[in-house]
């Protein structure tokens, strides 16, 4: 394990492309060493929305905190962006960021991590939500999937009145604020186990008597029976407006961010649209765990509360996701290749298995 910690940035880069130059074979690279001091659990809007398998950002950090690789003003993209670690990074290290994600909320939880708002503005219209809140809402609860299934009756009632003051809010970027602190509160006030990332409903006897966690799940389960929804939101709420405008103290005004497309396959066509006549410096991404995460899954609750999807919907989703656990056998019969010769032998003996 290469021993950094005293060593610059450039100097780290130099000396693992030397180490790789003489032996070409893969070197092990502890991020977590390499940049032992930066506080990412406060630092700007890492912490805004939980998402499953975030990239650790002490990668992108060091990747994009030297002069080696890209300069200020670069272009860096990140064709899988998922919740947006790269491109709040990028933006943190001056440069400008685009990224490219399947998931919808993936998409709007980068885009308000990486949108600089107005603070004044945001915590009077803040104030305002909150006073739009009612005790019973207007119109019917969203219809998705087992809804009464992961939330107790008076949860559901508040968080509709809550959707319902939220979808008053005038001023888009603000409104998309609201809607990930409203997402990431749905998750939180619902049966799903808290300690998995795909909702599984917690119940007191999946544990036996003796179990240490068997106490723990009973007593958050008697919590969400008389969890008031509103101070829930209103803390979560309140710590996103100290992350955004921590976000919005150290930010430069010079570089922006942008989710270009919702395919990675599409990223060349989608960049020349919205950035003509610049080419991209540099790439920095971590592909989806193929069939290790269940990326719509996780994100399920969310997107079923925000109106991005029903069970039908949520299978399109699902469809679009890389290494999912369920394929036809029409989407696998006809071989299809990359042009990279050691990932096509892998991909022509998996084929020859299936037939």
């Amino acid at each position: 394990m290469l021993d950094s910690v005293n060593l610059g940035f450039d100097d780290v880069l130099y000396s693992l492309f030397d180490k790789y130059a003489k032996n070409k074979k893969p070197i092990s690279v502890d991020f977590r060493k390499i940049v032992p001091d930066v506080a990412f659990g406060s630092r700007a809007t890492h912490l805004i929305h939980t998402y499953p398998a975030k990239l650790l950002p002490h990668i992108p950090y060091f990747f994009l905190n030297n002069n080696f690789l890209s300069q200020p003003g670069d272009n860096v993209l990140d064709p899988f962006c998922g919740s947006g670690t790269v491109l709040l990074e990028a933006l943190l290290a001056e440069r400008n960021a685009f990224g490219a994600d399947s998931n919808p909320l993936a998409r709007l939880i980068t885009r308000v991590k990486t949108t600089s708002l107005d603070i004044d503005i945001l915590k009077r219209s803040s104030s305002r939500l909150l006073s739009r809140i009612k005790e019973t809402p207007s119109y019917p609860t969203p219809d998705f999937n087992n809804i009464e299934y992961w939330f107790y009756p008076h949860v559901i009632r508040k968080l509709a009145a809550i959707k319902e003051a939220i979808d008053q809010t005038r001023n888009k970027e603000i409104k998309d604020f609201f809607l990930v602190c409203f997402s990431n509160c749905t998750k939180k006030v619902s049966l799903a186990d808290p300690r998995l990332s795909v909702p599984v409903r917690l119940r007191k006897e999946q544990y036996s008597s003796d179990h240490i966690l068997r106490a723990v799940s009973a007593k958050h389960l008697r919590r969400l029976k008389r969890i008031n929804v509103n101070n829930e939101f209103i803390k979560i709420l309140n710590t996103n407006i100290k992350r955004l405008q921590s976000f919005t103290c150290i930010q430069t005004s010079n570089v922006r961010a942008s989710i270009i497309s919702k395919d990675a396959r599409t990223i060349n066509s989608s960049l020349s649209r919205v950035h003509r006549n610049q080419d991209l410096d540099l790439i920095i991404t971590s592909p989806p765990y193929a069939g290790a995460q269940k990326y719509i899954r996780s994100s399920s609750l969310g997107m079923g509360w925000l109106g991005m999807c029903d069970e039908k919907s949520l299978k399109f989703y699902e469809n679009l996701s890389i290494g999912r656990e369920h394929y036809r056998k029409s989407e696998y019969c006809e071989l299809v290749t990359t042009g990279l010769s050691n990932a096509d032998n892998m991909l022509k003996m998996i084929h020859k298995k299936m037939d």
